[in-house]
């Protein structure tokens, strides 16, 4: 008797973005429980072409249990609402509205598409599992049925022993800088420009020995990361860095070095980054938009008001104020306790069992 077959399916996968992890986490369990997995992708990168099948070769089976992961608009959606298999089940990771992408069309058309898809979905979806409450809030408000709140399965093992690289670590440690950073995609939503000013104003007026590291990718988001360039030096604006897309041991240095985690995006499902710093004990800074209240709960410091005078001294209260600072910690510490990766793995398979026999 064959294994049942267990197929995730994702416009684009690669190594190392919080969606992709999660689908080769979800991968593994599947596969731990005894079942025949398969991730399913349009667009693949060369880093994971060994372990994912390509959507234009798969050929679907009618007792196939479907994991369709929402994020963007893409060919997949029409192909799972036309399919006859046992179960569809939808993984969102929520989709960002296509508002923040003017003048980006090919991420504004993506989007504007997602969301018409995730409508259209809503009548052929079995189960879902979001994210966040955020998230299923949505999902919810458009009708689809039976829907949960599953965070992301996010595995601190990898960062806790993996080297950070010590090429960066020299080159910043201990020069008595401030180093405050930002990880996410170079992108409208994430409001890399909002970071910047606050930076600014803590630069000028009250610790000029301080840096700016915004880490990320600009790919398909160039005429965005011009623009912050052009804003950087229209003000004259020093000690800022953009690595761009590093190596994960470089990434985990940069969060050694980190005296702050300073966030305001506009728009995400989840956040992931803001458990990585949680990880390095770095204390987080954030606007309260979106999923980032459901991610960091009563952690971290959260503010409603972009007012970059009042962000400014908040970095300099967690920088000056040691007890201050302990206790945004150990808040922090707590917190991550809740996303710990065997117990959300473990909740994964009962949340999909019913489907799946």
């Amino acid at each position: 008797m064959s294994r049942k077959r267990i197929i995730q399916f994702t416009p684009s996968i690669s190594h190392g973005d919080a969606v992709s992890n999660d689908i080769f986490a979800m991968a593994s369990e599947i596969t731990r429980h005894g079942y025949e997995n398969k991730v399913v992708a349009i667009n693949i990168a060369e880093s994971v072409k060994g372990s994912v099948v390509n959507f234009s070769s798969f050929v679907a089976q009618p007792d196939d249990v479907f994991i369709y992961h929402m994020s963007i608009g893409s060919d997949l959606t029409e192909y799972i609402i036309n399919a006859k298999v046992k179960c569809k089940i939808m993984v969102y990771h929520n989709i960002t509205p296509a508002d923040f992408f003017k003048g980006i069309p090919n991420a504004q058309i993506g989007c504007i598409n997602g969301r018409a898809e995730l409508i259209e979905l809503v009548d052929h979806i079995d189960f879902a599992i979001c994210d966040s409450d955020y998230n299923k809030e949505e999902l919810d408000t458009l009708g689809y049925r039976n829907t949960v709140t599953l965070p992301i399965i996010f595995d601190d093992s990898d960062y806790r022993n993996t080297i950070p690289s010590e090429k960066v670590l020299k080159k910043h440690k201990d020069d008595g800088y401030t180093n405050i950073i930002f990880v996410g995609r170079i992108a409208p939503n994430k409001k890399q420009e909002d970071i910047i000013a606050s930076f600014h104003v803590y630069n000028k007026y009250i610790n000029p020995k301080s840096r700016l590291i915004l880490i990320g990718s600009a790919t398909s988001m160039e005429n965005y990361y011009e623009s912050l360039e052009d804003y950087i030096e229209e003000h004259n604006i020093e000690n800022i860095i953009f690595p761009g897309h590093i190596s994960f041991a470089d990434i985990l240095a940069y969060y050694k070095l980190a005296d702050v985690f300073l966030c305001q995006s506009e728009h995400e499902g989840f956040c992931v980054p803001l458990l990585e710093a949680m990880v390095f004990d770095v204390p987080i800074i954030a606007y309260a938009s979106s999923a980032i209240p459901y991610t960091l709960g009563d952690s971290g410091i959260m503010f409603t008001k972009k007012d970059h005078r009042i962000v400014a001294e908040l970095i300099n209260l967690v920088v000056t104020n040691e007890e201050f600072r302990k206790k945004i910690i150990a808040g922090q510490r707590k917190r991550l306790a809740d996303f710990d990766a065997n117990k959300v793995k473990s909740e994964f398979m009962e949340l999909i069992n019913p489907y799946i026999n």
